[in-house]
């Protein structure tokens, strides 16, 4: 028991030493963290959008990285292939989406529960791509995948004749796969690029997917 009651302590001294180190100066813990994410995204649109690779001190990052409102922060999603995948629930909201692989692929791969109503909704986005004619909206993971893209900006990266394709055993035409209002050069229409119905769009706002059980509303 002593034994034991002596470690114990040895390991909580060494805790709280540690924490004293951490929490006596917090601004340089800060600085040192910031600095490392901006190592570490580098590569990224943003970061060489804003010259990570010349950043080495809070000074340079507030120089070209200026503060501004929440309303000006926009997600940014890139990728190569199903890149927005699984089963969940989620809202992409006035985001961009960037398919940068030369040769395109798909963007989505979703997997929703059938007795769920709602997938993926790309709400009054911008959908990019490195290449023309090469990006397809989305495959399914799964037989219910549900995905809607609407109000949102299509690029002349979309493959207009065939945005949706299948994934394995699993066939697009039998998935929840529409389109709703959508404009840009990539946002054609034809048999195989279902459109929702006006009738319907209430039933699809970022609101209805968000709401959950309880009800909650994201805009208040």
């Amino acid at each position: 028991m002593d034994v034991l009651l002596k470690a114990a302590a040895y390991l909580t001294g060494r805790q709280w030493a540690r924490w004293q180190s951490l929490s006596a100066n917090p601004q340089e813990i800060q600085n040192r963290l910031l600095l490392d994410l901006v190592k570490r995204n580098r590569a990224t649109r943003f970061g060489r959008d804003h010259g990570f690779g010349d950043i080495h001190s809070l000074s340079e990052y507030r120089k070209r990285v200026l503060i501004g409102d929440y309303e000006r922060v926009r997600s940014y999603v890139e990728g190569t292939v199903d890149f927005i995948f699984g089963g969940g629930t989620a809202v992409f909201n006035a985001s961009t989406i960037y398919e940068k692989r030369a040769s395109g692929g798909p963007i989505t791969a979703a997997k929703t529960d059938a007795g769920n109503a709602y997938g993926f909704l790309f709400y009054k986005s911008t959908i990019n791509g490195a290449a023309a004619g090469k990006t397809q909206l989305g495959r399914p993971w799964g037989a219910d995948a549900q995905v809607l893209y609407r109000e949102s900006s299509l690029s002349a990266t979309i493959a207009t004749a065939q945005p949706w394709i299948d994934m394995s055993s699993n066939s697009w035409k039998k998935a929840r796969f529409t389109e709703y209002r959508n404009t840009g050069s990539g946002a054609t229409t034809n048999g195989n690029r279902p459109q929702l119905p006006d009738s319907q769009a209430a039933n699809y706002t970022p609101q209805k997917y968000l709401a959950g059980s309880d009800g909650w509303n994201p805009i208040g």
